[in-house]
């Protein structure tokens, strides 16, 4: 069996491995040099890191947009930007979301085809109803089709691990989930939400009365212009702001 040795990727091989696992694989086409024989199996680190971006992507957004709903941030009445926009910005997010959804997916696919090329190597082997599951697991009809179904069964045929099979089928499932749950998660997490925000101090009696008489305002100064339009007590208060 020929051997081929190859040096450490520089400057260039980083770049073109990021884009590749990012799905921008066009792009390395600008820096292309001419290919030596390719290697089956290569060990390094800086190239697994940078084909680690297609997962490091995700998970990094997700994290950001998790920590901005916790902090329970307030946008305010619009959203930043050039204002009565809100449903151009609107559409835009729910793009993002659906690029967000396509990241999580990507991940999930990358991290089966891993699993797929290990089995390839070792005595396990994969059948051939699985091969695709790479492709297939974000589609809800491939979980009760025959493909799916027959090579699970196969799975735990011998010579195969009962154990790395179970693995298997469970990491196919949960990518499922995850693959059909992204999308909506995703929105929800990244579009922002109409709430009422907690604001003065009066009680909900006070604002509205069972019986509104004389004495509703008895005990209330609104004499004069400022107090009207800015004493909180007065019913007229905060109307020029609110306009």
């Amino acid at each position: 069996m020929a051997t081929y040795l190859e040096s450490k990727p520089g400057f260039i091989g980083l770049p073109q491995n990021f884009l590749r696992a990012v799905g921008l694989g066009i792009f390395t086409k600008l820096v292309q040099r001419p290919e030596p024989p390719k290697l089956l199996i290569r060990k390094s680190r800086r190239v697994a890191l940078a084909r680690s971006a297609v997962h490091i992507l995700p998970a990094t957004i997700s994290i950001i947009l998790i920590y901005i709903n916790l902090s329970g941030r307030f946008i305010g009445s619009e959203l930043e930007g050039p204002q009565g926009k809100d449903s151009l910005k609107m559409a835009l997010l729910q793009v993002a979301a659906k690029l967000q959804e396509l990241l999580v997916v990507g991940s999930m696919g990358t991290i089966i085809f891993h699993i797929i090329r290990q089995r390839l190597f070792s005595n396990d082997g994969i059948p051939l109803g699985l091969l695709v599951s790479g492709w297939s697991f974000s589609q809800l009809s491939y979980f009760y089709s025959g493909e799916f179904w027959s090579g699970v069964l196969s799975l735990f045929q011998p010579p195969s691990g009962r154990l790395r099979s179970l693995a298997l089928v469970l990491l196919l499932l949960l990518s499922g989930i995850l693959a059909l749950m992204a999308g909506p998660a995703a929105a929800i997490i990244m579009i922002p939400r109409i709430m009422d925000l907690p604001v003065g101090g009066r009680t909900e009696n006070d604002l509205w009365p069972s019986i509104l008489d004389g004495s509703y305002l008895a005990d209330y100064d609104c004499s004069t212009p400022d107090k009207q339009l800015y004493d909180p007590a007065c019913p007229s208060s905060n109307f020029l702001p609110l306009h």
